[in-house]
């Protein structure tokens, strides 16, 4: 089902299990050389239970998040490392506008720092499903515009993007940690919310709202699977 959203038969043979998801915040929106992401958010699976249950029991399945952040600017490189280690044991990436900003700017951090690049994989582009689907129905379709409604989860006391490079910025003059404390939260927020998108928009999409089927309905037409997508657009009409 991802991958007819997403358009890309190429999804299709990925393990969802093994997908890396993948945030960052920056210090500008323009990219280029001179943008550098200085938190780098990601999530992941692991079978086989690296959490422990309430009771301090092994659990069945994992769920573990790493951010990595950059204290200094010029020390990028440790990141970049650890992100290609990530990211030669996934079987796909997973972003919001990932594609168009996240990589690319990652991409052009490792040629700066004359390092090999990072594996290629296949890329889950949220943005792209989202647009499809909600287009109909919403007229933003941020992240957060997609938690509230779509997800109906509220965040409270979220740093606004538009304060997070002033934020950095105050954490590399001062060195006050607690600065960075919401920037830290909204960046957890955002992976969280493509790993509960990722789950809406999968099996059996009986939440969505009528509007979204179809959309849906059309995506499906658009990809070659015309019976799937007669059933969800009868299932929006009625």
């Amino acid at each position: 089902m991802l991958a007819l959203l997403a358009l890309d038969p190429a999804l299709a043979g990925c393990d969802v299990r093994r997908a890396l998801f993948l945030d960052t915040e920056t210090t500008g929106l323009a990219g280029g050389t001179g943008t550098v992401p200085f938190l780098v958010g990601l999530a992941w699976f692991d079978p086989g239970g690296a959490s422990a249950g309430p009771l301090g029991e092994p659990s069945s399945d994992g769920f573990i998040m790493e951010q990595l952040l950059l204290r200094r600017l010029g020390e990028e490189e440790p990141i970049l490392r650890r992100l290609a280690e990530r990211l030669a044991g996934a079987s796909m990436i997973i972003t919001y506008n990932g594609k168009a900003f996240d990589m690319p700017l990652l991409r052009t951090r490792y040629v700066m720092n004359r390092l090999p690049p990072p594996p290629e994989l296949p890329h889950l582009d949220l943005v792209h499903v989202a647009r499809r689907i909600h287009k109909a129905r919403l007229k933003t379709r941020t992240l957060i515009a997609l938690e509230h409604d779509v997800l109906g989860r509220v965040r409270v006391g979220d740093v606004p993007g538009g304060e997070i490079v002033a934020c950095y910025a105050h954490f590399l003059r001062t060195g006050d940690e607690e600065a960075l404390l919401g920037v830290v939260e909204h960046n957890a927020a955002d992976v969280l919310a493509m790993v509960a998108l990722v789950g809406l928009y999968g099996e059996p999409l009986g939440s969505l709202a009528a509007g979204d089927l179809a959309g849906v309905a059309a995506t499906l037409r658009r990809a070659g699977a015309l019976e799937r997508a007669a059933e969800l657009a009868d299932a929006a009409v009625e």
